[in-house]
Parts: C-alpha cells; sequence; structure tokens
C-alpha cells in the first residue's frame, strides 16, 4: 500500500498506517501526516509551511521511501511534486489545498 497516497491511506490497516505515519513523523512532517486521520485542508496562510514539508521529504525521497518500504522507482516523488503542484496553484489563486 501506498503510505501517502491520500485515496489508500485511510484504508490501511491500522499496524501499517501507523508505521508508515513514523516514517513521516520523524521527519518532522505535520500537515502529511494528518492524512491518516481525515482528509487535509491546507489554508491559504498554511501553504508555504505546507510547501516547506513536502520539500523536506523530498529532499530525503529515497530514505523515505525505504521506510515505508516502496521500491526505488516508486511513485512517492511523483505524488510529493503533485502536493507542490497544488499548493502552487492555490497560492496563485489566493487559495488552500484540500487533499481527500
Amino acid at each position: 500500500m501506498c503510505a501517502l497516497n491520500p485515496l489508500l491511506l485511510h484504508l490501511q490497516p491500522a499496524a501499517t498506517r501507523t508505521s508508515s505515519l513514523g516514517a513521516v513523523r520523524r521527519r518532522g512532517a505535520k500537515f502529511l501526516s494528518m492524512l491518516a486521520e481525515s482528509d487535509l485542508w491546507v489554508a491559504p496562510e498554511e501553504l508555504e509551511a505546507f510547501a516547506a514539508e513536502v520539500r523536506m521529504l523530498l529532499a530525503d525521497v529515497d530514505g523515505l521511501g525505504t521506510d515505508l518500504g516502496w521500491e526505488p522507482d516508486s511513485s512517492l516523488p511523483h505524488y510529493l511534486h503533485n502536493f507542490l503542484r497544488a499548493a502552487e496553484h492555490a497560492r496563485a489563486r489566493n487559495g488552500g489545498v484540500n487533499i481527500t
């Protein structure tokens, strides 16, 4: 299962979800760790912090992928880049990001 894919995170067994969250939280992620419990709404004033968090995770995407049990050529960077694109799109329109 994909630990950061919001479509699948809610469907993970509790033990797997907890392990995945640990890998994300150990890296200081505040926003993305919320996806295990609920949808995520990033308000316009939080966009820069959200983007910084995603960039931080991208900086260690190989280590994060290893901790999550992903293959080296996984879609993890793709998901994280999509989150950055969503933040850029929202910022340009003075809106927020909703990840369900």
